[in-house]
């Protein structure tokens, strides 16, 4: 088998399936909760690109969620 040079290459897909969830179901804190754990994990990706410069992080939305919008007071 031939030796790859360097790091370990490796492809990661995460998808947190909560914010469809709750969003689907018009649940807003679970879904401003899951979106937080979401921003938690592309900031940990962000950090690792930090240290790995020749990393790409893609990130891409399946659907809306349920459509949840902010509106003002009315």
């Amino acid at each position: 088998a031939q030796r790859l040079r360097g790091p370990a290459r490796f492809m990661l897909v995460a998808e947190p399936e909560s914010v469809d969830n709750f969003g689907n179901n018009d649940n807003a804190m679970g879904t401003l909760q899951a979106l937080g754990d979401a921003d938690r994990a592309i900031g940990k990706a962000r950090a690792y690109l930090a240290r790995n410069p020749r990393t790409l992080i893609l990130t891409a939305a399946d659907s809306d969620g349920g459509g949840l919008q902010v509106a003002g007071p009315t």
